[in-house]
């Protein structure tokens, strides 16, 4: 049969199947740029992005690699700038104008340098490809896995998904163009194969679009993309909760609301003296309100509200009417059929404390606690509270005596905290024998037996206390030799810890009153304000003048 084409069947002939005439639903690529660029799958990739963008607006395509990176997120910025090199410098990609400042590189994909020079895409000339081979793509592999970007001149581009996270990489597409070219190649194929693109190193038609739905998590754009989702507003969900919503009145109806409420539980509840239910009754007694509704003062009864009268019924305006000709009824009719109720004013109990008249009591008052904390610690042992008032009232730094007292008793109760105080008087004795005995210990006497020792603890109260004797040749180390007038005693030295005298504060060094300064003696020990000074004081040149010092600081206290 002869050939019907003009030339007589010798064009047909002269013209392979690679050389048809492009169809804009797939992607064409040369295919000397596969084999060139076999080794490079990720400047494939992003060739048949810019081309894809290419076919949508006929011009240049403004790209940069944060963009590239932004559209697959399993990229770096140096393998992207790596890939647009190795397109430039293989005259693949083209730029028609040279940048301006602050704006991106827009690129134009080319069909590679032939003899007349670097062809670029043109769509007024069948996309002027000449005698150049090549392969088509389906455009949808980009579309559908990875997501459509629309680039821009200055900040992020618009990227749209049917999928939450891309279902392949630009190194994918990469891939899939050499196997659909014929090249051999050593790249992997696992990712092709699993999502149904390659089998054997063989390329397989792209899947349908719920074969690649089903692949991976559906977007919001997919579902209202295969109209599972309407394109405006998703409807909003029910809310399982069945309780009624909460809503806001007006005071006045809001009165009025709970009046008729109130009274139509009543009702529906009680039954009168005669066997009948209150709403059998003609007549039903109901407290009238004086209300301004309309300027005019109207009275509303039960007369003129619907047998049932609901909340909703009230919400909706529950048959009451606000008219002007209903006010002018309501004020001409007699007011002897309505029965006043019968109201008992009962006055609102008050919260009286009794609080007890103990001697806690009396000291948390004086402290000016608060009536509730007075009659929290009403109960507690005095010992206890005179300890923690002793010790709060020792302490320089403490602006408000009554909360520290309260914050130290709660303490005491829930965590069973041992006051400060307490601690300083651990060996102090108690009772009148051991005191005395520490007495006849101090003047170096002995203690007299039977009833002469309370004439001599008499006499001894009566006459003068003995002399204070300090060592002060073992103190020497740790006094300051220019200060030997004791006139300065008089003076309170500042930030001078309690239980070191005045007159023993002042002749110390500096450097001394430094390690003592928020210092605390229980008789035998220092206590230092923090670890460092702890430490200082641990040193041999002060552990073995410290003994000597707290006996010198107990004599001149005494």
């Amino acid at each position: 049969m002869p050939s019907t084409h003009p030339s007589g069947g010798a064009e047909v002939m002269r013209n392979p199947s690679w050389l048809a005439a492009p169809d804009r639903s797939y992607l064409w690529f040369p295919t000397k740029l596969a084999e060139t660029l076999a080794h490079a799958p990720l400047a494939l990739g992003i060739y048949a992005l810019i081309v894809r963008r290419w076919l949508v607006n006929h011009t240049s395509v403004p790209l940069s690699a944060l963009d590239i990176q932004t559209y697959d997120p399993s990229l770096t910025r140096a393998k992207i700038r790596t890939a647009f090199d190795q397109l430039i410098a293989g005259h693949w990609l083209a730029i028609p104008n040279p940048p301006q400042h602050g704006c991106k590189i827009a690129y134009v994909p080319t069909w590679g340098r032939q003899r007349e020079g670097v062809r670029q895409w043109d769509t007024t000339q069948s996309f002027n490809r000449g005698r150049v081979a090549t392969h088509r793509l389906d455009r949808t592999i980009l579309d559908t896995y990875l997501g459509r970007i629309e680039p821009r001149q200055h900040g992020q581009p618009l990227i749209t998904r049917y999928l939450t996270t891309p279902a392949l990489t630009l190194t994918d597409v990469g891939v899939y163009m050499l196997l659909v070219a014929g090249v051999p190649h050593r790249h992997a194929t696992a990712t092709l194969q699993r999502r149904g693109l390659c089998q054997q190193n063989v390329p397989l038609a792209i899947p349908t679009m719920m074969e690649i739905m089903a692949q991976g998590t559906m977007s919001l754009h997919g579902a209202q993309h295969l109209q599972l989702l309407p394109r405006g507003g998703i409807m909003r969900p029910s809310d399982p909760d069945s309780r009624p919503n909460l809503f806001f009145v007006e005071p006045d109806l809001a009165t009025i609301m709970v009046t008729t409420m109130a009274t139509n539980l009543a009702m529906t509840d009680s039954v009168s003296e005669d066997g009948f239910e209150a709403l059998g009754s003609e007549k039903t007694a109901v407290a009238c309100e004086q209300k301004n509704v309309t300027g005019r003062s109207c009275k509303i009864g039960r007369r003129n509200q619907p047998p049932e009268n609901t909340l909703h019924s009230i919400q909706n305006g529950g048959g009451v009417s606000f008219s002007d000709s209903t006010n002018e009824r309501l004020e001409r009719e007699p007011e002897q059929d309505v029965l006043e109720p019968k109201t008992r004013i009962i006055p609102a109990a008050r919260n009286i404390m009794s609080t007890p008249d103990t001697p806690q009591v009396a000291l948390l008052r004086s402290l000016a606690i608060r009536p509730k904390q007075v009659l929290e610690f009403a109960a507690i042992d005095l010992a206890t509270l005179e300890t923690v008032v002793a010790d709060a009232r020792q302490r320089s730094g403490i602006r408000d005596i009554g909360g520290w007292v309260v914050s130290i008793l709660r303490d005491i109760q829930n965590h069973g905290w041992e006051p400060a105080a307490a601690k300083w008087q651990i060996d102090q004795p108690c009772d009148f024998e051991a005191s005395l005995s520490r007495w006849y210990a101090f003047v170096g006497q002995d203690v007299p037996s039977d009833g002469a020792a309370e004439d001599a603890a008499e006499a001894c109260i009566e006459s003068a206390p003995p002399p204070v004797v300090v060592d002060w040749a073992t103190l020497e180390p740790l006094l300051d030799p220019t200060v030997t007038d004791t006139a300065l005693a008089a003076q309170e030295p500042p930030h001078r810890p309690l239980w070191i005298p005045a007159v023993l504060w002042l002749r110390l060094r500096a450097s001394v009153r430094m390690l003592l300064l928020a210092s605390r003696c229980d008789g035998r020990s220092i206590t230092a304000g923090d670890a460092w000074r702890q430490a200082q004081l641990a040193l041999p040149a002060y552990r073995t003048v410290l003994p000597a010092f707290i006996h010198a600081c107990e004599a001149l206290r005494e």
